[in-house]
């Protein structure tokens, strides 16, 4: 029997303070990234595949994490990947 432990991540728009996070951007916007939003950067289906790669390669980073399962959002895209199924 395989036991799968599910984590959800949400953000509160509402209470987050951004100021937190702002050394880390800045050192890595100094490292050369670029944050941006799907938006700015037109919701195409080839940005949202971008997006899911990038998902996916992070989600793999996790040790004990499994496989990835992208989001309704990300199906929804255009994606045709297919979801991964969880692992031990």
């Amino acid at each position: 029997m395989v036991t799968v432990s599910w984590i959800k991540l949400e953000l509160d728009v509402h209470t987050f303070n951004a100021m937190i996070f702002a050394p880390f951007v800045e050192r890595c916007r100094g490292a050369g990234l670029q944050f941006s939003t799907l938006a700015a950067l037109d919701d195409s289906a080839e940005h949202r595949r971008a997006l899911y790669d990038l998902n996916r390669q992070c989600s793999a980073a996790i040790p004990g994490r499994g496989g990835f399962t992208p989001s309704r959002s990300t199906c929804r895209s255009g994606s045709r990947s297919p979801p991964s199924t969880p692992q031990e």
